[in-house]
């Protein structure tokens, strides 16, 4: 990991405690992102512990990637990265209760859920043409989880645990803004909903 990356991690693998599933968040997108087009990137949860259980954890990009505790935005400057102020909706961590906006996602041993999110247009005019950006997840635990399968649960409820589940920070994607569109066509990276944000 670059050193200059980890003054912005909150929780790291290392935060990880026994008897919790181990997910990780992974970010894969275009290496330029143009103004006048939509920037599409891919996230994925993947669920990497060797516990047979399923478990239920629902942590969606649209909702928890964009919020006080998501997603950081990092501009890669001469003296060195600065955080980029972002306005950032604010909403709390995982309730018991899942909004109606998601859904009770089931993560399978060796599973992993995948979206196509969209770089929100408020952030596009914070970046500056022709620099460097990454957009880091820093990490954050979360009490609302469970071992079980979303058959066994009614009104998408999820208990809250003693124990919480740590999704870790990692450095994730890293993109140079461009002006103008893209000069080819977007490509459909996966053949699933692509995420809006207003």
């Amino acid at each position: 990991m670059d050193e200059s990356l980890a003054a912005y991690l909150g929780w790291t693998d290392r935060d990880r405690l026994p008897g919790t599933p181990a997910i990780t968040l992974e970010l894969q997108g275009s290496e330029r992102l143009w103004r006048r087009t939509p920037y599409l990137f891919e996230v994925t949860l993947r669920r990497i512990d060797e516990d047979a259980r399923p478990c239920l954890f629902a942590w969606t990009p649209h909702i928890q990637g964009f919020t006080v505790s998501g997603l950081i935005l990092l501009h890669h400057t001469p003296e060195g990265l600065k955080k980029v102020e972002l306005p950032i909706s604010a909403l709390p961590p995982l309730e018991p209760w899942v909004n109606k906006q998601s859904s009770l996602i089931e993560h399978a041993p060796g599973g992993a859920q995948r979206w196509v999110d969209i770089f929100p247009d408020n952030y596009v005019s914070l970046l500056k043409s022709g620099e460097r950006y990454t957009l880091l997840w820093p990490g954050e635990r979360y009490a609302t989880w469970e071992w079980g399968v979303a058959k066994d649960h009614l009104f998408d409820y999820i208990p809250t645990q003693n124990v919480s589940l740590v999704l870790p920070g990692r450095p994730t994607l890293t993109f140079t803004v461009e002006e103008g569109e893209q000069p080819f066509p977007i490509s459909k990276m996966l053949p699933m909903d692509i995420l809006t944000h207003t």
